[in-house]
């Protein structure tokens, strides 16, 4: 999945935006600059990558989730967004964090 093309088709931000975000990307993935430049939403990005991605998006304020165990992928201490799927009794989770599930 290209994440530029994706936040585009998504009308979440503009071509030039996102050429706007290249420079600073260097080593960072293009969706957490915009983010970081107030450009978009993460939520929002995470919702355009659950539809692409065929998955439902979750807010984990409104679920009975382990608390603790969300914690662990909050960089600011919030409660992180998912991306959720089940297929076959296995769970599938998108996040905006990089860290693994």
């Amino acid at each position: 999945m290209d994440i530029a093309q994706t936040l585009i088709r998504h009308n979440l931000v503009t071509r030039a935006q996102v050429e706007a975000a290249l420079p600073q990307a260097a080593g960072k993935r293009v969706d957490r600059v915009l983010v970081e430049m107030g450009e978009v939403k993460e939520d929002d990005v995470l919702r355009a990558f659950a539809e692409e991605l065929g998955m439902d998006f979750v807010e984990v304020k409104q679920e009975n989730i382990d608390r603790e165990l969300l914690m662990q992928f909050s960089d600011n201490g919030g409660l992180p967004s998912f991306a959720v799927a089940s297929c076959a009794a296995q769970w599938s989770c998108c996040c905006g964090d990089q860290r693994p599930l």
